[in-house]
């Protein structure tokens, strides 16, 4: 009973040692091909975020401020 629950233990560590074997070579593996990759498919530049003017950003922020408080009707 003991012998198995001994072999039972053995066989399950070493199959988790075997993922995680075989998790970091393929996370090194990735490491060397991925910058190959992105030579060859770049990334498409952003087309200029738009930023809130001021005035709106304020304007949002006091009616945020203004409801949150529970004085509006």
């Amino acid at each position: 009973m003991i012998q198995d629950s001994l072999i039972l233990t053995f066989l399950g560590m070493g199959m988790v040692f075997i993922f995680l074997f075989v998790m970091i070579a393929a996370m090194n593996a990735l490491r060397a091909l991925l910058p190959q990759l992105a030579r060859l498919m770049p990334e498409a530049a952003p087309a200029g975020a738009a930023r809130p003017r001021p005035a709106a950003a304020l304007a949002a922020a006091v009616a945020l401020a203004h409801f949150s408080s529970g004085r509006h009707k």
